[in-house]
């Protein structure tokens, strides 16, 4: 073997090429392992970083220890399709050798709710299989597991625990003791439709030994959980000094409040998302306002996300947070169709309008550099949402943040701009790169009145656009197509949104007119996937 692959730095990049997505990359590790010592430790480790779920693991157990009752022989050479995993006998320090040998290894367990994965990427290839319980331990294996954990942790080396409700191992949230250690720093929580008596009084226990089992924790996402475990988490944020990173599901305004103030005394914590639990009934607070702490600390944030929110919550809460020191905002306001007491059937740009005024109020303007607000539409008020226009008064607040890098504004109304607002917007943000106004959609009677003129005033004042969407109308372009004279071609931009736009090889002369200014241009989009947009984009770029 060439003395260069026994250099650890150049065996690990190989080993980082290997994919862990596909059973060929697993194949290839194992195989790595087994060339030579030079690769074996660096091959292993890759190979078992990440677990799924604990049977791989307890196979490293003695064979006459593990059994799968009522399964034939042969299937135990690998992993069978169904059945109950028992241990029959007393394990001995001894019987735990190879499985300490590989656990050690083990960075990374669990999964992501189902919903956010792609189905190639679940266990057994099959999405119900998560839900079966086709595949199971029996008691007996989490007893020994348990008097294992006593004596040593299970994963030393663990550092990222996903731990879902419904798992296809059996390993359910009384568990989750059994893989908290002290270097354990991410851990997500998710307890969908999991009643008290299931699990959730395990789970409590667990989730108040945290500053004891995991001092170093640093993000922690606590996810469809109820009041108790919420109030308990308040109690202990304080004893997390190494938490940076929290998502929870908030319940009711008391929650709320009593989280708020509790997070002054978390220093480090930089990325904070509050979400709204689904199933809670709006009409609940909806008279109740968290009150303000005008003389509490700022809190030190830099990124904040707030889902389901109304506008007057929003304010309430950057209220107390006043996060001077934000560099990414982003909320998603509560549809009017479920709005009751202040807020109902308030028009969305009232809405978006308050929340803007919000984030100008609170947050320092020079310190903000991305803005997301999204207002969910109602598709049984299409006619409702055509009759609204947004226009360049309603998002005026954004044009005193001059250092924004990203803007996505997604509401429930037509954003009724003309050319000369959009050059007020790139003269107020020279270092912007991303622009998104509604995707580029016109869902409206009529024609929007942008022009390519708007593209050409952010192509002179936003020197890294990378990209934008916007609807633009292209019958009004047709006339005086030409780069400005005395300007360079903006090398920056890659991507257009065009949302309704039809843009086919007729327009030849528009196709022109944007690849001689955007040389970089690689892609135009629009929901007309069939007009030759694509097509005609593609043949020009390859010229």
């Amino acid at each position: 073997m060439h003395r260069c692959l026994c250099i650890v730095e150049i065996a690990s990049i190989i080993m980082a090429y290997v994919s862990m997505d596909e059973l060929l990359g697993h194949a290839t590790l194992a195989a790595l392992a087994r060339t030579c010592r030079a690769f074996q430790e660096l091959a292993l480790d890759m190979l078992w970083r990440h677990q799924d779920n604990f049977f791989n693991i307890l196979r490293c157990l003695p064979r006459d220890a593990c059994r799968f009752p009522g399964v034939e022989e042969e299937e135990l050479q690998g992993m069978p399709s169904s059945g109950t995993m028992v241990i029959e006998r007393r394990l001995s320090p001894g019987d735990w050798l190879r499985f300490d040998f590989y656990a050690k290894r083990v960075k990374s367990f669990g999964n992501k709710p189902v919903e956010e994965l792609a189905p190639a990427t679940l266990p057994w290839g099959d999405q119900e299989d998560m839900f079966r319980g086709s595949l199971s331990m029996a008691s007996s294996v989490f007893i020994e597991l348990r008097l294992r954990r006593h004596s040593s942790p299970l994963f030393p080396s663990l550092q990222t625990v996903h731990w879902q409700t419904l798992r296809s191992d059996g390993a359910h949230l009384q568990y989750i003791d059994l893989l908290l250690g002290a270097k354990l720093s991410h851990l997500s929580l998710y307890m969908d439709g999991v009643q008290w008596g299931e699990g959730r009084h395990g789970v409590l226990s667990s989730l108040c030994a945290l500053p004891m089992t995991c001092p170093g924790l640093q993000k922690l996402e606590l996810l469809d959980c109820s009041g108790l475990l919420l109030s308990s988490l308040t109690r202990l944020l304080g004893e997390l000094p190494a938490l940076h990173n929290l998502s929870v599901q908030w319940t009711s305004t008391h929650d709320l409040e009593n989280l708020l103030s509790e997070l002054q005394r978390v220093p480090r914590l930089r990325t904070l998302r509050l979400l709204r639990k689904e199933d809670m009934s709006w009409s609940s607070d909806s008279e109740t306002t968290v009150p303000s702490a005008e003389n509490g600390p700022s809190i030190g944030v830099c990124t904040l996300e707030i889902e389901d929110v109304k506008p007057k919550r929003f304010g309430q809460i950057l209220r107390i947070l006043r996060p001077k020191e934000a560099r990414h905002i982003g909320c998603i306001l509560r549809d009017s169709s479920t709005h009751f007491g202040d807020e109902q059937d308030v028009p969305s740009t009232a809405m978006l309008a308050r929340t803007l005024r919000a984030l100008e109020e609170y947050c320092e303007p020079s310190n903000l550099e991305s803005i997301s607000v999204t207002f969910p539409c109602k598709e049984h008020t299409s006619q409702e949402v055509i009759s609204l226009r947004c226009f360049i008064q309603d998002l005026e607040p954004l044009l005193s943040f001059h250092n924004l890098v990203e803007v996505n504004i997604t509401i429930c109304a037509l954003q009724a701009l003309d050319d000369a607002a959009l050059e007020r917007m790139a003269l107020s943000w020279p270092r912007l790169q991303v622009l998104n106004l509604n995707d580029g959609r016109w869902d409206g009677p009529g024609s929007s009145r942008l022009t390519f003129q708007s593209v050409v005033y952010l192509a002179q004042h936003c020197p890294e656009l990378a990209g934008f969407s916007l609807a633009i109308d292209v019958a009004a372009t047709r006339q005086g197509l030409a780069v400005p004279t005395g300007t360079f071609p903006h090398g920056k931009l890659r991507w257009m949104e065009l949302g309704k736009l039809i843009l086919g090889d007729n327009e030849g002369e528009l196709f022109d007119f944007l690849l001689n200014w955007f040389p970089s241009l690689k892609q135009i989009n629009n929901i007309h996937k069939h007009d030759g947009t694509q097509e005609a984009i593609t043949r020009r770029l390859v010229r």
